[in-house]
């Protein structure tokens, strides 16, 4: 999964200029409600439209006393003020019942973004939203990064531009949906690159992150060991196949070289590269008197004492090593 890709999945489906979208994408994948909870993208009726017209993202929110009390981020909004065309990116608190929630109350629902390892934290998210308080909409496409330069009513934005790059978007147009797109990614895209190595998963896997992405078919080498990955990321243990080599990872992942392991009721030795011996002799590590030992592994691996010796023939077969 690229960075890209993790910010889609954040949300539940994929970016949006279009506000109504994240709530559709929300109930299709069950993570929308009525319940506000920090890092949720809260969702604004317009009776003007009569439809989902405005949005933002909780950064705080409390129930005292059956009345919740909620804070949170929006772009194309005013401080201080509900708009759905204000200008700029800017913070508001909302006070309401649960009841207050829903249908075509002002506040329609909540969509709840996949929050894991593949894409961000909430603090992560809401920290990013309350990054880009006080941005001003543009008066054209100059000076799009700068936070106050070059203001306006003609809806440019840096978040317009990133959405008509990526191919989705528009410029101009109007952003509330498309400023929580934008930080659905640059959350991500923060995570992925300041945080890599190890993530532990709620199911007790092990996931490495590095370059901005889970590593995924592929192996890494991290503090002088060697670990593989299958196709959904995560470490694998014990036996692993590439291409017609097999190798063995021990339970914390890390590969087995210069040894031998037992598995069943058979033994096998891994070369100092890793991958199992066949067809093969084995030197003893030490002598027995004055003669070395060879021990025979067939073609599947597999230790046979019968065969020990110590003249091994070794202008037929190979020496593992």
């Amino acid at each position: 999964m690229t960075t890209y890709e993790a910010g889609m999945k954040l949300l539940r489906g994929r970016y949006t200029a279009y506000t109504p979208d994240f709530a559709a994408q929300a109930r299709k994948a069950g993570a929308y409600g009525n319940t506000p909870k920090v890092g949720a993208v809260i969702e604004f009726y317009s009776n003007s439209k009569g439809r989902i017209g405005h949005t933002g993202i909780v950064t705080s929110c409390e129930l005292s006393n059956g009345l919740w009390k909620v804070e949170t981020v929006e772009g194309n909004s005013s401080p201080g003020i509900f708009t759905t065309d204000g200008g700029c990116v800017a913070p508001h608190k909302y006070e309401f019942l649960p009841s207050q929630v829903g249908g075509t109350n002002r506040i329609n629902g909540f969509l709840y973004p996949d929050f894991c390892a593949e894409t961000c934290g909430a603090g992560q998210f809401v920290s990013m939203a309350r990054s880009q308080i006080g941005y001003c909409e543009k008066a054209s496409n100059d000076q799009l990064d700068e936070y106050k330069a070059n203001p306006g009513k003609a809806n440019y934005t840096k978040y317009n531009a990133w959405a008509k790059e990526c191919g989705w978007g528009y410029q101009p147009a109007e952003w509330c949906a498309t400023f929580v797109s934008w930080v659905a990614y640059m959350a991500c895209r923060t995570a992925h690159d300041y945080e890599p190595g190890w993530v532990k998963q709620e199911d007790g896997s092990w996931m490495y992150r590095k370059d901005g992405d889970f590593v995924r078919d592929a192996w890494v080498y991290d503090g002088g060991r060697w670990y593989v990955f299958d196709g959904a990321g995560r470490m694998i243990t014990g036996w692993f196949r590439a291409d017609k080599d097999w190798f063995f990872l021990a339970d914390d992942g890390g590969m087995c070289s210069s040894q031998w392991v037992v598995d069943g009721d058979h033994q096998y030795y891994l070369t100092h590269s890793g991958e199992m011996a066949r067809s093969a002799y084995v030197k003893s590590t030490k002598p027995f008197g004055n003669v070395w030992l060879y021990y025979w592994v067939n073609e599947k691996g597999e230790y046979e004492k019968k065969w020990d010796t110590a003249f091994p023939h070794l202008d037929i077969y190979q020496l593992a090593y």
